[in-house]
């Protein structure tokens, strides 16, 4: 049997940065509170609390007194809360994901404009209820099979991040055709995470080339649940596990698979994937872990120490050393790899990804805007692709994906910086 880790299984930017927020701050003061789950995953939330972090159920944030220390958890909280905390004098902290921020801001601004903001979603997530706070008196929330009602105003639609590609696609085709006999503006807001698209692609890919796939991570993580209902839609043998005895219940359904995939959601912590990834390997003899697994943290090193402390770790980087394999290179569809232009023409550019074939970038797959030129890609620069599929010998690859990937990351890093979300 072959064990395949995805290259995005784990902790995304948004978490980790929450993550080392708590812990910095609990090494700072002592103790601080959440205002709910920081992330949802159990296991983090009670690695976090051993540590000084504690979990406030968001129905008791109005107990908080002044003086209190308290951060915003990555999904975001309603603004009238946040602001009756911060009236009261309680010292909060914001960790809300930057991506979550984005679309907090955008539905404020589109409602000030005057617009009917329609979130489409879970209602009772705490993004959505978080998100629908910043656009309050304009704004409806609708589930993802709903049609929108529009009437006399003008509407904008906005997304939960974690919902799926088609139904953002579905929701795109409705107003395509709304416009084409109605007046009233209607505009469309893609507000998917960019990460957690990456997450659901690679896990439908896996789920595609492989025997069996393990989703692992919480049943209350609304990311981890969409990659388990992608991978599913591909694949009968898909198993959701929440921590190690879940997939022991499980392991000796898979004892004859020869290649077995794992994912995991954006809020799974990396010891975790570690922990799975050992026991099938120590447990099935003839298990090979994939070399160009990316396990990227190690399991919690408890003797890190820092400025701040002289014992205890604040930052994820301190908890765990990231790890990345070397190994032969495996097409695998949704992977994301470098590689250098060997050639370009009309129809596109070659490219050494590695390995015993080439890569081909076909020129609508070159760049975000369309238009190509084969005089920009010169011999011997590198890019980096997704590669789409292999057929014939010849693998193709997407530039322009990754494009998107690297913008939306460098506008978050930018926001960041200008002290947006802060």
């Amino acid at each position: 049997m072959k064990v395949f880790v995805a290259e995005g299984a784990g902790f995304c930017k948004g978490v980790q940065r929450a993550v080392d927020m708590a812990l910095q701050l609990a090494g700072q003061y002592g103790q601080i509170y959440t205002l709910g789950e920081l992330v949802h995953n159990e296991l983090v939330t009670k690695y976090l609390d051993s540590k000084g972090v504690k979990c406030l159920d968001i129905a008791y944030a109005d107990q908080l007194k002044s003086g209190d220390v308290a951060l915003i958890r990555a999904h975001g909280v309603a603004l009238g809360l946040e602001n009756r905390l911060r009236d009261r004098g309680v010292v909060l902290f914001d960790a809300t994901c930057p991506v979550v921020k984005r679309n907090q801001k955008l539905a404020a601004d589109r409602a000030e404009a005057g617009d009917e903001v329609i979130i489409v979603g879970d209602s009772r997530h705490d993004e959505v209820i978080g998100v629908a706070s910043y656009a309050e008196g304009h704004v409806k929330v609708i589930g993802t099979s709903d049609t929108p009602q529009i009437g006399d105003k003008n509407v904008s639609i906005l997304f939960q991040t974690t919902v799926l590609r088609q139904i953002f696609e579905k929701f795109q085709d409705f107003v395509q055709k709304f416009k084409k006999i109605h007046a009233n503006s209607l505009e469309i807001f893609n507000t998917i995470c960019y990460t957690t698209e990456a997450k659901q692609r690679e896990a439908r890919e896996l789920a595609r080339s492989s025997e069996a796939l393990i989703v692992l991570g919480s049943r209350n993580s609304a990311n981890t649940v969409r990659l388990y209902e992608v991978a599913k839609a591909e694949n009968e043998n898909v198993y959701f596990a929440s921590d190690l005895d879940e997939v022991k219940l499980f392991a000796d359904k898979l004892k004859d698979s020869n290649f077995v995939s794992i994912v995991a959601g954006a809020s799974t912590p990396p010891w975790l994937i570690r922990e799975v990834t050992s026991y099938m390997s120590d447990t099935h003899t003839e298990t090979e872990v994939n070399k160009e697994a990316t396990l990227q943290e190690q399991p919690i090193d408890e003797k890190a120490t820092t400025q701040e402390t002289a014992s205890e770790p604040t930052t994820m980087d301190e908890l765990m050393n990231a790890t990345k394999g070397g190994g032969y290179t495996e097409y695998r569809p949704g992977r994301r790899v470098r590689g250098t232009v060997i050639s370009a023409g009309d129809d596109g550019i070659v490219v050494n990804i590695g390995g015993k074939n080439d890569g081909f970038i076909d020129k609508t797959e070159a760049s975000i805007d369309g238009n190509y030129n084969p005089a920009d890609f010169k011999v011997g620069d590198e890019v980096q692709v997704i590669i789409l599929s292999t057929k014939g010998g010849q693998v193709l690859c997407s530039k322009k994906q990754v494009d998107v990937i690297l913008k939306e990351e460098e506008e978050a890093e930018k926001a960041l910086s200008a002290g947006e979300f802060s």
